[in-house]
């Protein structure tokens, strides 16, 4: 619970410093869920919506970089197959995630952080 909560006001701040920020240069976002499992279900949630938070804000999906396990979508104590929400009655924040520029289960290893 207390990581869930974390996440959200972490992407709550996030969105508020870059709404409107002037920065020199690109600006970049790195959204990583720390844990794996069904039972963590909130923190894969969180960087999903994370995720579209800040594509809503401009940033463009070469400077968002994602780390997460990806086996809750799929997994089969998931009630409705490929759809991930992180509000009860929520939209699907699984839809549009971009698999193939992400970092997700065996593939995040210390070689590529």
């Amino acid at each position: 619970m207390n990581s869930v909560l974390i996440v959200t006001v972490c992407i709550a701040y996030l969105a508020t410093l870059l709404h409107g920020a002037d920065f020199n240069g690109k600006k970049w976002v790195v959204l990583a869920a720390a844990s794996k499992g069904w039972e963590n279900y909130g923190d894969q949630a969180d960087v999903y919506h994370g995720y579209h938070v800040v594509k809503s804000l401009g940033i463009p999906d070469e400077n968002i970089i994602l780390f997460y396990y990806n086996d809750i979508a799929y997994n089969t104590n998931n009630p409705t197959p490929g759809v991930v929400i992180n509000t009860p009655h929520g939209p699907n924040v699984y839809a549009g995630i971009p698999l193939n520029r992400s970092y997700t289960g065996h593939d995040i290893t210390p070689d590529v952080l």
